[in-house]
Order: structure tokens, then C-alpha cells, then sequence
């Protein structure tokens, strides 16, 4: 077989994948009543803020009215009910809506409910380019098993949540293609001719990101995990008098000094607008959305063993779906079906680890291991961030879990092959595309559109 047959057979999977995950997205971002999507209606006024005024918002008190939100949401956001009060977000990095106002800008004149479509269509297009990334680095790391590579890229399209997530306005799309872009280029292999052009671009990528959502920082604190597994890959950072110095400090200093010549701007408007300790508009954040249930008050009214089961309950049920602002769950059957799903390939990843880790049976090529370190540091900092949130307000939501979906699918992809034996592994594969995709159409039409409309 010759190499374009190979690559072709390699390519054609995951274009009908892509375009699956397109044409059900697409179907969510159609279909989906407006507004119905966490945070959405704040993340569309910051947009019309800056496209009519060409200013970055300022967020202000009384840009969250907890009691009014609570109302128009019960009320399933009717049409006598303007969503302008709502305005929260305008503390956000600007990239995502100076993007999103330029294509508000082509359609201004059109109904609202096609404004609403086609900024959703731009969320489906940075979701398809989310998939193409989990593919790019499954394949880096295990070029010899595309099978798993195409799992974990379906794992990452077709969880209902984020398909849901990925059709709606917001600005956590851009800021998760940023991550997959910056994880790739610190995971793939790179020469003496390439070393510099690969950590500019992931500074550029970190930078464009930390323009988008503070979220990105779980990539930024990763650049080091990858550098330093990464300093003695052959052709690359290996050499004469190449110590600390030359391996990690170096490749910090471009990487770093990129993503913060890129974002600084950014940080100095903050710092006059919010103060100086306030460069990232999150204190300013905290004390504007007065009315958000504190973890302190949830502690007293349950206890510590009840809040810690909501909080895993209820942050398993939303990673995989919760819909609408979170008044909208699976049934408990669907939920059941995903929990074995979920424990058995986590048992398989576990085993995989003994395998390769511990008893050290199989080899593992440097690559390999490297990458899976980076995923595995980036879902970690994911994790840390969530539960620091969840210190100060109870947000149970297993969404911001997606900035690490890309390690969490690749690692559920190589659990499951673990439990499958290898001559049914493609067949496997097969009914997982398959399946994914039934979930989320029968999430939409068995869930989201009965309980929304």
C-alpha cells in the first residue's frame, strides 16, 4: 500500500466524523430555543456592546440581576422579556467577541432569531476544529493505532454536553480550540529547523487564548510538564551544553514571553479599570454576581458528606448532560447506561497504566509518554480549578471540565480498548460513533426540546 492510500484511509474517517459532529451540532444550534444555553443571552450583549459601540464592556454592579434571571428563566425567556439587563460576562477577554462581533455585523439587519443562528453556527465551526485537534494529538501519541485515535476524537465530538456547549454563543469553543492547539504543538515531535517556529506558534496560541478565557491556563501551567519530559527528544532539545537552562528556561522564555506580549495589553486595561490586583476582572466578577449559592451556605444546609454527594451526583450528570441553564436532565436510565460506560473504560485506563507504568510490559516510545504526562497534568489543573471554584460558589457544572475534554477522551478511548479484545476493537469503534451520535439526537428531540419549548 503506498502512502497516500495510507493516508487517505486515515483521513477519510475522520472527515465523516467531522462532518457528523457538524450536521448534529448544527441541529442543536437550529433547534435549541434561544437563550436556552448557560450564560448565553450575557455572552450576546457583550457581543452588540462592542460591535455597536467598537468598546470592550465594562462590567459594572447590576449587570447580574439574580432575581430578574431566575424569573426569565422560569419563564423560558418569552418574548416580553428583554435579556439587555443581563450582562454579566462583560468582564470576559475580548478575542472571542471582537471575532463574534464581525460576523454579528453581517447579519445586524436580520431577525434575532438568525442573529442567534449564525453566532451559534460560529461556535459549530470552532467545535469541528476541537475534533480535528483531539484527533491530531490521539494520532501523535499512538500513530500506530488509528482506531484509538478515532475513539477518542468521537468521545470528544459527540459527548451530548459539549455538543450542546459547542452550538450555543459563548466563548468557551475558541478557548478550547486554543488549548488543543497549544497541546499539540507541545506534544508532537519537533527538530533543530522546527524547535522555534513550534514554541512560537504555541506562544501565540497560549496568547490568543489568554485573550479568550482565563481558562487557558491550564495549557499555559503545562508548557513546563511538556518541556522538561521533553529535553532529551532526539534532533530537538538534545545536545552539546544543553542543561536546565537550554531545555526548559529557554523554551519558557519564548513560549511565555509570546503568550505575555500577547496578552499583557489586556492585563494593563484591567489594571486601570478593576485595579491592580485585579488583572483578570475576577474579583470585580465575584462581588457583581450577587445571588449565587455559596458553597458556605451549602455546607451549613447539607453537610459536608451531603454536598460532596452533589457535587460529584450532579457534576457526573452535567459533564454528559444537563441542558438549558441546568434544569434540564437525562433520565436516570441514560445516566445509569453512562456510568458503567464511564467505569469501565476509567477500570481500562487503570489497567493500561499497570501495564505500561508499573510493570513496565509493554513498551512505551518517549513520545507516548511525554504526551499522555502533558494531557494527564492539564486534566489535573482542570480538575484543581473546579473544585477552587467550587470553594467560594456552588457551580456543579461539569462543562468547565471541557478545557480538559481532549485528555478525557483520549484517556476513556485507550481504557476501552483495554477491555475490548483487539480483533473486536474496530467493531467497538464502529458502535461508538454510532451510539454517540444517537445520544445526542435523542438528547435533543427526548430531552432538550420537550422540556424547552
Amino acid at each position: 500500500m503506498t502512502n497516500v492510500e495510507q493516508t487517505d484511509r486515515g483521513t477519510w474517517p475522520l472527515v465523516l466524523l467531522v462532518a457528523g459532529y457538524v450536521l448534529v451540532a448544527s441541529l442543536y444550534a437550529w433547534q435549541t430555543p434561544m437563550w436556552q444555553a448557560p450564560d448565553e443571552p450575557a455572552h450576546y450583549n457583550y457581543i452588540t456592546s462592542l460591535a455597536n459601540t467598537g468598546k470592550v464592556p465594562v462590567l459594572e454592579p447590576g449587570d447580574y440581576p439574580a432575581g430578574y434571571l431566575e424569573e426569565i428563566k422560569a419563564n423560558k425567556f418569552p418574548p416580553g422579556m428583554s435579556i439587555a439587563p443581563i450582562r454579566y460576562e462583560f468582564h470576559q477577554p475580548p478575542l472571542y467577541y471582537a471575532l463574534a462581533a464581525l460576523v454579528y455585523k453581517v447579519v445586524a439587519q436580520q431577525a434575532l432569531s438568525t442573529q442567534v443562528l449564525v453566532l451559534r453556527l460560529l461556535s459549530v465551526l470552532l467545535g469541528a476544529g476541537v475534533v480535528v485537534f483531539a484527533y491530531f494529538i490521539a494520532i501523535t501519541l499512538f500513530s500506530d493505532k488509528p482506531a484509538l485515535a478515532l475513539a477518542a476524537a468521537t468521545i470528544v465530538a459527540t459527548v451530548p454536553m459539549h455538543v450542546a456547549m459547542t452550538a450555543a454563543i459563548n466563548n468557551d469553543t475558541l478557548a478550547e480550540f486554543l488549548i488543543a492547539g497549544a497541546l499539540w504543538l507541545l506534544i508532537r515531535p519537533a527538530t533543530q529547523d522546527t524547535l522555534l517556529r513550534t514554541r512560537l506558534a504555541t506562544g501565540l496560541f497560549l496568547g490568543l487564548g489568554l485573550l479568550t478565557k482565563v481558562t487557558v491556563a491550564v495549557a499555559v501551567l503545562a508548557v513546563p510538564v511538556a518541556l522538561w519530559l521533553g529535553r532529551d527528544e532526539k534532533g530537538a532539545e538534545q545536545g552539546p551544553g544543553r542543561g536546565f537552562l537550554g531545555t526548559v528556561f529557554g523554551g519558557l522564555l519564548v513560549i511565555w514571553g509570546v503568550a505575555g506580549v500577547i496578552v499583557s495589553p489586556w492585563l494593563v486595561r484591567n489594571a486601570l479599570v478593576y485595579g491592580q490586583k485585579d488583572v483578570f476582572g475576577l474579583l470585580r466578577h465575584s462581588a457583581v454576581v450577587v445571588g449565587q449559592p455559596r458553597t458556605s451556605e451549602w455546607l451549613t444546609l447539607y453537610g459536608a458528606s451531603g454536598y460532596a454527594r452533589r457535587f460529584l451526583v450532579t457534576t457526573f450528570h452535567s459533564f454528559w448532560g444537563q441542558f438549558g441553564w441546568m434544569g434540564v436532565p437525562m433520565s436516570a436510565r441514560t445516566y445509569d447506561v453512562l456510568f458503567i460506560f464511564t467505569a469501565l473504560a476509567v477500570l481500562g485506563f487503570f489497567l493500561y497504566y499497570k501495564d505500561v507504568w508499573l510493570n513496565q510490559r509493554t513498551s512505551q516510545p518517549p513520545i507516548r509518554s511525554k504526551g499522555l504526562a502533558t494531557l494527564g497534568f492539564t486534566l489535573f489543573a482542570t480538575i484543581l480549578a473546579y473544585m477552587g471554584y467550587n470553594m467560594a460558589f456552588v457551580q456543579f457544572q461539569g462543562r468547565y471540565l471541557f478545557p480538559a475534554l481532549i485528555p478525557i477522551g483520549l484517556f476513556l478511548a485507550i481504557g476501552l480498548q483495554d477491555v475490548i479484545s483487539l480483533h473486536r476493537w474496530k467493531l467497538a469503534v464502529a458502535f461508538l460513533i454510532i451510539g454517540m451520535f444517537a445520544l445526542d439526537v435523542y438528547s435533543l428531540y427526548g430531552f432538550i426540546l420537550p422540556q424547552l419549548r
